[in-house]
């Protein structure tokens, strides 16, 4: 419950003309690997563009290998976006 409450504390913001934001379905094909083993493949990836910062593909949990992630102590927080837990590949260090 805390961290709910902590998570409520931050700010949250608005896109707009200054901050653009856009999410839109990837027509592609998008394949994830690690050391030649396919962590993902997916072809329903959406592609989230956030201001100046590079483009962001999320992919479904259904096409991802989820038994080659773990739950790392990680988190990310962006006031126009959200907070988020973070997974990593186990073995794999996560910058």
């Amino acid at each position: 419950m805390e961290q709910n409450v902590q998570a409520q504390a931050k700010p949250i913001k608005i896109p707009g003309p200054d901050h653009p934001i856009s999410v839109e379905r990837n027509s592609g094909r998008v394949v994830i690997s690690v050391a030649g083993r396919v962590i993902a493949d997916t072809r329903e990836a959406l592609t989230l563009s956030e201001a100046h910062y590079p483009a962001v593909e999320y992919i479904p949990r259904k096409d991802v290998d989820m038994t080659l992630l773990a739950r790392s102590d990680r988190s990310t927080y962006c006031p126009y976006v959200w907070t988020s837990g973070n997974r990593g590949i186990e073995g794999v260090a996560i910058r």
